[in-house]
């Protein structure tokens, strides 16, 4: 009988490590998911479902996604998540049967623009593919916001948890110095919403805005949602000094950082801007009133980071 608890015990806590932040076991759906959504060949609206998690029971599946919509004007025929007509986070239901799924989501509430997505998951899990249908949708003012459309193509990836040892660099866009840095980050359960927590520490060695020669480590504190990653950055006062990431498609502070398969494992990483003096991360001390730049950070031991972004 103590055996037969044991493997009982044992079999208990595999199934809820399974419900984790970033996994998907036997091709589960449970975990943060990344959506890629086509726009339609009329231009009516960019944007659709962009990332969230999602729980399974059984061939039942629930979750929380964000979603940002845009749609062309006279002064801006192509809109971007800069623009939003509607932008937040939705509930988000559906089936699965087989590797066959199918997922529900209205984007701004009633009145809002549902979209329904039929997929095919890969045999791994890690994948699905297929296509999406659209109502049209409103704003929250009344206007139109998001077209009637069907047939357009989706892919969806499932993200690891961002959790463990982080190395790599900060690169000032005004000194145009190479900062490294070390940490580790820890990403909250999977509950089921739009976004999971993300802590940690990030320590660096002679980072003159953060107070001088010596190594100086601050607190960060913030969310993955998809491969989008936002923290904030708190010194050991628990003040806040900066941030890594955009913290709403309406911000022009820092560019978006996002969580990305490279050629050694996965990056938090920024992506090249538009604007050359907008980088992914941005710090304002005593020291430094105007700090900011690129950031990359290698999770685990690889190497992609070894290198500043300029």
């Amino acid at each position: 009988m103590k055996h037969l608890w044991i493997l009982l015990l044992s079999a208990s806590l595999m199934v809820v490590a399974g419900c984790g932040g970033g996994s998907s076991t036997n091709g589960a759906l449970a975990g943060n998911w990344q959506f890629t959504m086509a726009n339609p060949a009329d231009n009516s609206f960019t944007g659709g479902l962009q990332g969230g998690f999602l729980q399974q029971s059984q061939g039942s599946v629930t979750g929380g996604v964000g979603y940002w919509v845009a749609v062309p004007t006279a002064s801006n025929p192509t809109p971007s998540a800069a623009t939003p007509c509607n932008s937040g986070s939705a509930p988000i239901t559906g089936t699965i049967s087989g590797q066959n799924v199918t997922l529900t989501a209205t984007a701004g509430g009633a009145g809002g623009q549902t979209f329904t997505l039929t997929g095919t998951l890969t045999g791994d899990g890690t994948t699905m593919m297929g296509t999406y249908t659209s109502t049209a949708g409103t704003a929250a003012d009344g206007s139109a916001c998001g077209t009637a459309q069907s047939g357009l193509q989706l892919s969806a990836m499932l993200v690891p948890a961002l959790s463990g040892n982080v190395q790599g660099n900060f690169h000032s866009i005004f000194s145009n110095q190479n900062h490294p840095v070390t940490g580790t980050l820890q990403q909250a359960q999977n509950t089921g919403t739009s976004s999971a927590t993300i802590t940690g520490t990030l320590a660096f060695q002679g980072y003159s805005c953060l107070g001088g020669a010596s190594a100086q480590t601050v607190n960060v504190n913030g969310t993955i949602s998809g491969d989008s990653v936002v923290l904030q950055i708190f010194s050991n006062a628990g003040v806040v000094i900066g941030q890594i990431g955009q913290p709403s498609p309406l911000s022009t502070q820092t560019a978006p950082v996002a969580f990305l398969s490279a050629l050694e494992g996965y990056v938090v990483r920024d992506s090249p801007s538009a604007n050359p003096n907008v980088g992914g991360y941005s710090i304002s001390t005593k020291a430094c009133s105007e700090e900011g730049g690129h950031v990359c950070l290698d999770l685990g031991n690889g190497t992609n980071c070894t290198q500043p972004i300029q």
